[in-house]
This record gives C-alpha cells, sequence and structure tokens, in this order.
C-alpha cells in the first residue's frame, strides 16, 4: 500500500503514505480480500484515504453473509500510539480498519467516526468478531 500516492503530506512536507492494519478471527476467511478491496479503493483514487472515515461496503462485497458489511478506518487504538515509519522522502502511517455494520455506520455519519470509535472502544466490543453485536443500541 505504501507504493501508492495519497496526494497527502505530512506536517515536514514529505509524502504521506498508509498501510492498513486489522484483526479478525481466524474463522472468517474473507479478511485479506476485504483489506485487499480497501487498498484498491485507495490505490485506484476513488477514495482519499485519511484517518476516521468509513469504507461503505468493504466486507458485504466480499462476504455477504457477515454482520459487520463496512470498515471504519482510523488511527490504530490496539497498538498504543499511532505506528508510523519514517524515511528519507516520505512517511508511512499505519491505519486500523475496524469491522462495522449498517447501524455503527450510519452513527459515524450522524455523529462523526471519532465518535463513532470513542463509543466502540467505550463498550469494548470484539471487534475481532465478524457476526458481533452492533454497538449502537
Amino acid at each position: 500500500m505504501a507504493r501508492f500516492d495519497t496526494n497527502l503530506t505530512a506536517a515536514d512536507d514529505r509524502e504521506l503514505r498508509v498501510e492498513f492494519l486489522t484483526v479478525c478471527q481466524s474463522n472468517f476467511t474473507a479478511m485479506d480480500k476485504v483489506v485487499s478491496t480497501c487498498a484498491f479503493n485507495v490505490a485506484t483514487g476513488r477514495i482519499q484515504v485519511k484517518p476516521d472515515f468509513v469504507m461503505p461496503d468493504a466486507i458485504s462485497v466480499n462476504d455477504p453473509t457477515v454482520a459487520m458489511k463496512h470498515m471504519l478506518v482510523t488511527t490504530p487504538f490496539l497498538w498504543g500510539e499511532q505506528t508510523t515509519v519514517d524515511e528519507q522522502d516520505r512517511v508511512t502511517a499505519f491505519l486500523q480498519l475496524v469491522p462495522i455494520d449498517d447501524t455503527e455506520m450510519e452513527y459515524a455519519r450522524v455523529h462523526s467516526p471519532e465518535k463513532l470509535t470513542e463509543l466502540l472502544q467505550a463498550n469494548q466490543v470484539d471487534i475481532l468478531d465478524i457476526n458481533r453485536p452492533s454497538a449502537v443500541a
């Protein structure tokens, strides 16, 4: 992913590139395709990547049978502070992909992706479970 131009720059004017991180239960075998879908959307310029946005249908186009349908793109919260790789000509930032359902996507649309991230963390949802109950009541 870091090979693809994001059209973003770091604070010091170096190119900013991204890599995606995610986690899931081992019995969900389509996650590699889901991450590839997200990467393809960025590589083709269809979506400009940044922290705190929702990538609609990233899961459902690969497996329509699971409860989670979309990916929330956020700064990593499972690994502590945001991980970056500094190179001479660019910075590569890691972004976490978090599976979310339709009601959570709507919550992010109404309140903001940042508020959804806070809600997921506050409720300590099991983001490994692709069929977990929604965090939105």
